[in-house]
């Protein structure tokens, strides 16, 4: 029956209903939200590991949403720069070591058409499964193009890890 809040027929409908799920809003899921200090920079040509250390721990339902923003600067012109986020579980990588963890995005690329240029960036994946009470890690790992001399950064960064 049609109670107007957690139960609702459509209009005209003979069948079915919407169900509406309750969530809980306040304070039982975890929610993390931080702007990490700017990683050391790398010529790397593979990918190593920024070391930007987010962690959550999921609470109740082991799914976390993560979007991970910021902007990426080459130290040379028309240089490139790749970058894509992973996660684990364990002790987060520290900056400047090897890839390693769970692909979570694939990598964004962007190229620096000038001196001053900075490339904005967003990065957004999810996580579904994951156990409760274990504390899992988010990072990105970048590098540059082979062949391409300079540095890459990733500067200004903010993280968001919500438990859904």
């Amino acid at each position: 029956d049609d109670n107007g809040v957690t139960t609702i027929v459509p209009y005209g409908s003979g069948s079915g209903a919407w169900i509406r799920l309750n969530f809980p809003v306040n304070g039982t899921r975890a929610r993390v939200q931080s702007q990490p200090v700017n990683p050391t920079g790398t010529a790397s040509t593979t990918a190593v590991m920024a070391g930007i250390n987010q962690t959550i721990t999921p609470l109740v339902s082991g799914q976390v949403l993560a979007i991970i923003t910021g902007s990426i600067e080459h130290s040379a012109d028309n240089g490139i720069v790749n970058v894509r986020m992973l996660w684990g579980s364990g002790p987060p990588p520290i900056n400047g070591v090897a890839s390693t963890g769970n692909v979570l995005t694939n990598f964004i690329t962007s190229k620096k058409p000038n001196a001053t240029f900075l490339a904005p960036f967003s990065l957004t994946g999810y996580i579904g499964g994951l156990s409760l009470g274990v504390g899992y890690w988010f990072d990105l790992a970048f590098d540059i193009d082979s062949g391409a001399a300079g540095t890459a950064s990733l500067i200004a960064l903010t993280v968001t890890l919500i438990e859904l």
